[in-house]
């Protein structure tokens, strides 16, 4: 299971590189690393939350923490994550226009798609699978 926790962290240190680099002068195009480790922190945030709201029986044994402080930790970091959009918009409207912004939307769309696709995918059928491992175990030591 992904910690929402440590993806917002690496949101946060992303952007705090990305506002930094736009107060001294970087073109966007220099940090298009640091956009995509935002973006793809978000997403990995946000696979996180459905993650934990679609969690199987088997899996709440085996996760950290209690659900309470994860919907606490997830609640409030959501609003962190908006209020970063917020001013990463802002920011690259203000500075580099509307186009470059829809440009970006865009780059967060196919990074999206991508990461979906790659890993969360697996992380999925992992699950699944030790899920299912566990429920033969059990079975198996019930019988």
């Amino acid at each position: 299971m992904l910690d929402p926790v440590s993806a917002v962290a690496t949101a946060t240190t992303a952007f705090n590189l990305i506002k930094k680099g736009i107060s001294v002068g970087q073109d966007l195009e220099s940090m298009t690393k640091q956009l995509s480790r935002w973006y793809g922190a978000v997403a990995d945030f946000n696979y996180a939350e459905t993650e934990v709201n679609n969690v199987g029986g088997v899996s709440k044994l085996l996760m950290k923490g209690s659900i309470e402080q994860m919907a606490l930790d997830i609640t409030i970091n959501k609003e962190k994550i908006k209020q970063q959009e917020n001013d990463l918009r802002v920011l690259i409207q203000y500075t580099y226009g509307m186009p470059v912004y829809n440009e970006m939307i865009e780059l967060r769309r196919k990074l999206r798609k991508q990461r979906e696709e790659q890993v969360y995918r697996k992380r999925e059928f992992r699950r699944n699978l030790l899920e299912a491992f566990l429920v033969i175990l059990l079975i198996s030591l019930i019988a």
